[in-house]
């Protein structure tokens, strides 16, 4: 997991280019790859902490969570994905434990 950088921000933190690249590996993964045919950008965004993992400006994972009492009662972690080419570094397990701390 060489050079792979962490990153944890809020919507309004989030850099134009970092927003993109978010919402085209979530169209990658959700729509295009697995055809699951909704309205990804669902107007939730703009309340959630934002947290993937980079490599040379390049999203491999993300996940994005929610506090208690935001969408459920409870906190909530959405949108969790893995790049296809980068599924075999399971960032997934590294994902969940800093989405937890989130």
């Amino acid at each position: 997991m060489k050079d792979i950088l962490w990153k944890v921000k809020k919507f309004d933190q989030l850099t134009l280019n970092e927003l993109y690249c978010i919402l085209k590996i979530r169209q990658e993964v959700f729509i295009v790859e697995q055809a699951c045919y909704y309205l990804d950008a669902d107007g939730c965004d703009d309340q959630a902490v934002h947290l993937w993992a980079e490599r040379n400006g390049e999203i491999l994972a993300y996940c994005r969570v929610f506090a208690e009492g935001v969408k459920y009662g409870e906190s909530s972690i959405g949108r969790v994905l893995t790049g296809q080419k980068f599924r075999n570094l399971k960032l997934g397990k590294v994902l969940m434990k800093l989405s937890a701390l989130s």
